[in-house]
């Protein structure tokens, strides 16, 4: 399994991008990993929330787990995002 993260905004308006795929993590990280993803609200939250706002420094966020074909994307920024979804971000 894949995830991927990419943040735009902040406090430099960067743009970074990070994978992770779970086949090259520790068994303890990798266990950790699914748990997050299992826990992430992929199915109650659009895929798409709280992007039109406008604020200093907000950074916005898109989450997208893949494992084979099969791929879920959601989307959020700082205000929007539940403490699931954030969880898996700061892994």
């Amino acid at each position: 399994m894949k995830v991927r993260l990419r943040r735009v905004g902040g406090f430099a308006g960067l743009n970074v991008e990070r994978e992770v795929d779970s086949a090259e993590l520790s068994e303890r990280d990798a266990r950790r990993l699914l748990d997050l993803v299992e826990k992430a609200p992929w199915s109650v939250l659009p895929n798409q929330i709280g992007l039109g706002k406008t604020v200093a420094d907000l950074c916005q966020y898109t989450l997208t787990v893949g494992s084979g074909r099969s791929r879920r994307s959601l989307c959020g920024d700082d205000l929007s995002m539940g403490a699931e979804a954030r969880d898996l971000v700061e892994f």
